[in-house]
């Protein structure tokens, strides 16, 4: 996914064709942002599709 396919991404989301939530592969707190862009440096190692981020 890029910059080009983000908004027909987001009209299959809307329309119901795809759960977001099944996107998310990785969770990582913000604190631990620096492993988490280690993590998607090797995406296909790690099968990374999604991270997310939260402050907590």
């Amino acid at each position: 996914m890029n910059t080009n396919t983000t908004p027909v991404l987001m009209r299959i989301v809307e329309a119901g064709g795809v759960e977001p939530a099944g996107l998310v592969t990785h969770r990582f707190k913000l604190d631990d942002i620096e492993k988490a862009y280690d993590v998607f440096s090797q995406a296909a190692k790690e099968q990374a599709i999604k991270m997310l981020l939260t402050a907590e």
